[in-house]
């Protein structure tokens, strides 16, 4: 990470991060993230010199924000607040140390102090904290993400499936209450399918720049978010079927719009080796249950 290797410092390692999906608005103004990390964890990672907070944002940009130490909670974890100037996104609890070579010239020097894993950005108990990219998001967390990213966005999908429209027709949507339940059905799949095309076209756009790496922690937190977008939509299609929501012909359909969406996203694995191989991970499993 940039942020981080001009500071001589490279990513140590991640204790969790938050997503906060925008809805019905495309930008969001300067922001003040709250952050609680237990102190057992902080001292295991280098002190709180070693914190850092990292921010990524939708189009894949890895920012670190200053952040304020703003001292412990009643349960003994260390309370950080990070200003982000950019607004809302992925934010990321983690630690950071010094890059081997850069450890190896400060033994080589007299030893007048210690070599410190950080270097202090704060005064008084203040400190630098940033989030960076997502270890693996717990499914749980994701699932609650997801689902209600789709309740609260607006719009209706315009994709293929046998649309709400072209089977239904608003007149029968708005008059019959099982109308109505079985396009809310598919709408939720629909925006489901829409949120896992955003992801690829993200995804696309980043590996498209040149001399790009993806970090494991990047790649690893990327699958994870894609796969369990899939999983919820593997659900939601049994349930709608079961409730008789869907015909035949556009459970095919979208069972079909699901696979090629994973096609696409093992395509594009491959321009990373370290992506490719958690997609190969992902992939294989499912295949076995």
């Amino acid at each position: 990470m940039e942020a981080l290797s001009l500071e001589g410092l490279e990513l140590d390692a991640v204790a969790y991060y938050i997503q906060f999906d925008k809805i019905n608005i495309e930008k969001t103004g300067v922001a003040k993230v709250r952050m609680t990390v237990p102190s057992a964890w902080v001292e295991e990672h280098g002190g709180a010199n070693a914190i850092r907070v990292v921010r990524i944002a939708d189009d894949g940009t890895i920012s670190v924000p200053q952040l304020t130490f703003l001292g412990t909670d009643e349960s003994g974890n260390m309370i950080f607040e990070a200003l982000s100037p950019d607004g809302l996104s992925i934010f990321a609890m983690a630690s950071a140390k010094v890059k081997a070579a850069a450890a190896q010239e400060i033994g080589s020097e007299p030893a007048a102090t210690p070599a410190s894993p950080l270097t202090p950005l704060s005064v008084v108990g203040s400190m630098v904290v940033w989030l960076v990219e997502n270890p693996i998001l717990t499914i749980g967390l994701v699932l609650i993400l997801v689902l209600a990213l789709v309740m609260g966005r607006q719009r209706v999908s315009r994709r293929g499936a046998g649309g709400p429209t072209s089977d239904y027709g608003e007149g029968g949507v708005r008059g019959d209450p099982h109308e109505s339940a079985r396009q809310l059905a598919l709408n939720r799949i629909m925006e489901l399918l829409n949120e896992i095309d955003e992801q690829l076209n993200i995804l696309n756009a980043m590996l498209a720049r040149p001399r790009v790496v993806l970090t494991h922690l990047e790649a690893e937190a990327i699958v994870e978010k894609f796969f369990t977008t899939c999983q919820v939509v593997e659900v939601e299609i049994k349930k709608a079927a079961s409730e008789g929501h869907l015909t035949k012909k556009q459970i095919e359909h979208l069972n079909a719009q699901l696979s090629n969406a994973v096609q696409q996203m093992n395509l594009l694995s491959q321009k990373s080796q370290v992506l490719h191989e958690l997609v190969q991970a992902k992939v294989e499993a499912g295949n076995s249950k």
